[in-house]
This record gives C-alpha cells, structure tokens and sequence, in this order.
C-alpha cells in the first residue's frame, strides 16, 4: 500500500491516459478508489504561465471538482457517502483489466460525474398532461393520438409507456420541458 493514498479516510486517484489505460507512472492497488484524466493536461504553472503536464496532480483536481459538485448538490453526504457514489456510478476500465495488471487492484472506475449526479437525483419530475385543444394547436382530427406533456425539470429524453396496448417504449418528441407524440 502507498501512504497517505492507502489511509481509509482518503479517496485515492489514479491518473489515465487520453485511451482511458493506466498511465505508466500512475498508483494503482486495492488502496485506490477512482481514476480521471491526468494525462497531458493544460494547466496552470508557477511564474504566472500555463504547461501541458502528467500525473495524479493532474487527476486528483478532477476529483476534487467532482466532490465539491456532489456536495452542491447533497450537502448532507459523508465522505463515505461521496467516495460510495464516486466509485459506484464510474466507468468501468476495461483497459486496466490487461494481463500486465491482473490481480493487482486495478479495478477502479473512471470518474463520471454526470451517472454520479443522475444517482442522487430521486424525485421525480413533476410531469403535467395538456388537454389537447385548438388554442394550443394540439387537437385531434380523426381519431389520431396526440400527448403533449411538460415537466418541471429539463429532462433529456422522455419514454411513452402505455399498458396493454401497442404504444410502449415510444420516445416522444420534443426538449427540455415540452415533450409530445401524435400518431
């Protein structure tokens, strides 16, 4: 183990490449949690420039930036919490499953912020069915299905499921919050 990576209380990162590999010089263990780029980052340098650098400095501010976004969002979570949802909404890196490292812990995901996000959003929008009429240019000519409906929250996709009849898993057309099916 690598200390203070190795410390229970620490989420530990690992750096890849621009191919999701494990970079060269990067940790890698049972110890480490969760790997993100770290791999030929512009950054920030000392005497007010900016550099193309490598390694876990690079990695770990990623990380960093995912925790505080988690926490804008869920004061409420521990670090337990934070590090649970890191590692259990990751991508998995099937490119550190090389026979170079089996066996050697390199079964850490890479960070995906936005299935981390997504997992800790439970309520559900607030969806509103609009009565098609004239007035609002959706009204039914000869017998045709029309469903308009609105929401909330901005959603990226919405799915029709209809018990019992033929219009299952239909995906409606629209965006954001205004989402319809005519047939």
């Amino acid at each position: 183990s690598a200390y203070p990576a190795a410390y229970w209380n620490v989420i530990s990162v690992a750096w890849t490449t621009n191919t999701d590999a494990k970079a060269g010089n990067s940790n890698y263990g049972a110890w480490v949690d969760v790997a993100a780029p770290g791999d030929n980052i512009y950054s920030t340098y000392y005497d007010d420039t900016y550099a193309t650098t490598s390694g876990t400095s690079m990695a770990a501010p990623h990380i960093a930036g995912a925790i505080g976004l988690l926490l804008s969002y869920n004061s409420t979570l521990n670090q337990t919490q934070v590090r649970d949802v890191l590692v259990n909404y990751g991508d998995n890196l099937s490119n550190f499953n090389s026979s170079d490292f089996q066996g050697n812990g390199l079964t850490m995901p890479r960070l995906n912020i936005y299935k981390a996000l997504l997992s800790l959003d439970k309520i559900p929008p607030n969806i509103t069915f609009v009565t098609p009429t004239i007035s609002n240019n959706t009204n039914t000519i000869n017998a045709s299905t029309f469903i308009n409906i609105t929401s909330d929250e901005v959603l990226s996709t919405a799915i029709l499921e209809w018990a019992n009849t033929s219009l299952t898993n239909i995906t409606m057309n629209g965006s954001d919050t205004n989402w319809y099916y005519n047939k």
